[in-house]
């Protein structure tokens, strides 16, 4: 990944951090949804993503979130935290003694 790339993905996450922040949590979710896309190498991106759906779930975007989207929505959020877990568990397997 190029400098330009990483100072965008860095700057976008300070910006969805802000969001959710905010309670904006759906504006944060597209961002981390882009930051995942373009770098899907990155644990606190997938973590905070998980934390939006959470809050989208539970409906903190108004009145309009039904059921089935609160459904989605925490699927999405285990998702986001079985791969977040996933790299970190990769990244310290070089570590790990037998």
């Amino acid at each position: 990944m190029n400098i330009e790339t990483r100072l965008g993905i860095d700057h976008t996450y300070t910006l969805a951090l802000d969001s959710m922040r905010k309670n904006k949590y759906g504006d944060a979710s597209r961002m981390l949804e882009y930051i995942v896309g373009t770098d899907p190498q990155n644990p606190p991106a997938f973590l905070s993503l998980a934390i939006c759906y959470i809050a989208l779930a539970d409906g903190s975007e108004g009145p309009q979130t039904t059921p089935e989207d609160s459904r989605n929505y925490h699927k999405k959020a285990i998702s986001a935290t079985q791969k977040a877990l996933q790299l970190l568990q990769d990244a310290a397997e070089p570590y790990q003694h037998p």
